[in-house]
């Protein structure tokens, strides 16, 4: 995807595919889903069966690589790792540890990455930060919300310790704040405490990076779905509903993390005045 002069690509990590309501269910262990919520049965997903294959939602894992052809190469997540967690088999990938190769495909070293954009602090979204106590992108500044640092640092074991080796060349924002020009960060808790949206725009054009505030195409036609893993899944929804309004009113090209292949999307009205979803890649 081009928007003006930032070039926008999907820079894969790894994949898994399994039974929606499965899914739902497995992560409504962890964190608390709204009363009433959509999503954790198999009927639920009877409406949007055109998105998922044989009855299995497909999810991507991996980043964005965002270049200014002058000399800003930015990665916006960074994918579960060489080792993913899995706390159970419901989160098991079917394919994993594949972001470097994916960036060597484009013909990317991992020295010439100039920037790390953390979207929130979720494991899957951090795996590749460092290895074996290194980081991975030596000459990258890493950036992240000074929320989800405060929150996530003193309570998960696993973020302290792959952030422990980045930890000195790591940023923090708090509010709303521009990177360079065309690159924005606006933050909208609820999923994480820091969850944020990269905001890329040339003129009139825009891309949203949404991060985990979307999972499936679900999340933009029913209100009442339930959110994946959102730590305050209020605050989550009223993120959900807002955005989903933006994209439908703006017709901006969006790409949350976790769709098939990273694929873009675009939210679009109906004559009737309700919605539809469809994928641009």
């Amino acid at each position: 995807m081009q928007i003006g002069h930032l070039r926008i690509e999907p820079i894969l990590d790894g994949r898994s595919s399994i039974a929606p309501e499965v899914l739902y269910q497995a992560a409504a262990k962890y964190v608390p889903v709204l009363e009433g919520a959509r999503g954790l049965a198999a009927d639920d997903w009877q409406p949007y069966a055109r998105f998922h294959e044989h009855g299995k939602i497909d999810l991507s894992y991996g980043g964005f690589l965002v270049t200014d052809g002058r000399g800003k190469k930015v990665l916006v997540d960074l994918g579960q790792g060489p080792v993913p967690w899995v706390p159970e088999p419901a989160f098991a990938p079917t394919v994993s540890g594949k972001l470097l190769v994916s960036l060597a495909t484009m013909g990317v070293s991992p020295t010439e990455i100039t920037d790390v954009v953390l979207t929130h602090l979720h494991f899957d979204h951090i795996g590749w930060a460092s290895v074996e106590g290194a980081p991975v992108f030596p000459n990258a500044t890493y950036r992240c919300h000074a929320d989800d640092l405060a929150h996530f640092l003193p309570t998960d074991p696993k973020v302290a310790t792959v952030l422990a080796p980045v930890f000195s060349r790591l940023q923090t924002w708090d509010s709303d704040q521009t990177l360079f020009p065309g690159f924005d960060l606006r933050p909208v808790p609820g999923h994480t405490p820091g969850s944020t949206l990269v905001v890329l725009s040339s003129g009139s054009q825009r891309l949203l990076l949404v991060g985990d505030v979307l999972h499936c195409p679900a999340d933009l036609l029913d209100e009442q779905w339930a959110g994946l893993a959102d730590m305050d899944p209020v605050l989550a929804r009223r993120v959900r509903i807002a955005l989903a309004q933006e994209l439908e009113r703006e017709d901006t090209v969006f790409a949350p993390a976790h769709f098939p292949g990273l694929s873009f999307g675009r939210l679009v009205s109906r004559s009737d005045g309700s919605r539809d979803f469809s994928y641009l890649n």
